[in-house]
């Protein structure tokens, strides 16, 4: 946007500015949702479902297989998606 810094047009130069304002807090929302995702992350697993991974690398194992099955609808590996509740049981589990 050489344009824009060189330029007179008020217009351009305060549309300019709103942009990199809302791109600047855009890129803050989008950490602040990444943080609460990491925080929660064991939380969420439990309500999706999947059993727990007993350590850091099988739960980046399960990440990433979880990632590829909601963005494609398929993963590589399908087994790392383990699940505490009956397929197509609806509702919540007996015990809570």
């Amino acid at each position: 946007m050489v344009l824009a810094s060189t330029s007179s047009d008020p217009g351009l130069r305060c549309s300019v500015a709103a942009y990199r304002g809302a791109v600047r807090a855009a890129l803050g929302y989008g950490e602040l949702v990444r943080a609460a995702f990491d925080v929660h992350r064991r939380d969420l697993l439990k309500e999706m479902g999947l059993i727990l991974p007993g350590s850091l690398d099988a739960e980046r194992a399960l990440g990433a297989a979880l990632a590829q099955q909601l963005y494609r609808g398929l993963t590589d590996r399908p087994r790392l998606l383990r699940f505490t509740r009956a397929e197509g049981r609806v509702g919540p589990t007996p015990d809570g």
